[in-house]
């Protein structure tokens, strides 16, 4: 789908680094990922453990007092 508002041959040359980039992605070819995509993996992988060492030790204690003694 192309947008009539912008003429053909109009693109920069990062759009068409960018789509031949994304079209090598969809073929299979491995592309690099940029620091920006690091910077989001590495953060998100640090928040997942983070919320594992807060959530994970809170939901023993409330399994250790909502069963109480038999």
């Amino acid at each position: 789908m192309t947008d009539p508002a912008v003429p053909p041959g109009s693109h920069k040359a990062s759009d068409q680094r960018e789509h031949e980039l994304r079209q090598a992605a969809i073929r299979g070819e491995s592309t690099p990922v940029t620091w920006a995509g690091w910077l989001r993996l590495c953060l998100r992988a640090a928040a997942l453990v983070g919320l594992l060492l807060i959530l994970l030790p809170l939901h023993y204690l409330y399994r250790t007092l909502a069963y109480g003694s038999p």
